[in-house]
């Protein structure tokens, strides 16, 4: 589904012990990060097709197209090792995606660099 862009922060009434939270809370953004032409799906946890437990906490994986993998943006506070890894991982398997690093600037904020 495309990305919503607005100013308007969605406001959802969601009623206690339920999950019924519509789906359109998940697909909007600021209309800063319009540039981004995003897209985003929603996977049901019992279709992963892998689980891993993490220190205790259950990662769900999906197998994704590599066709889809346009661009990977690796944070800020990423670890070298885990960047590296991450780095490696890419190239090897989505050769034609682009890997950016994000960077905090104090005074001009959040920037990306090209790897």
């Amino acid at each position: 589904m495309n990305v919503i862009y607005t100013d308007t922060t969605p406001v959802v009434y969601v009623e206690a012990g339920t999950l019924d939270i519509p789906k359109e809370v998940f697909f909007t953004k600021g209309t800063t990060w319009s540039y981004e032409k995003e897209w985003r799906m929603i996977k049901y946890l019992p279709t992963a097709d892998e689980v891993q437990t993490i220190d205790g906490k259950k990662i769900h994986l999906f197998n994704v197209p590599v066709e889809a993998i346009k661009d990977v943006l690796i944070g800020a506070k990423t670890s070298s090792a885990a960047r590296d890894s991450v780095i490696a991982k890419v190239r090897a398997a989505a050769p034609n995606a682009s890997i950016r690093e994000v960077n905090f600037d104090p005074v001009s904020g959040f920037t990306t660099i090209d790897l």
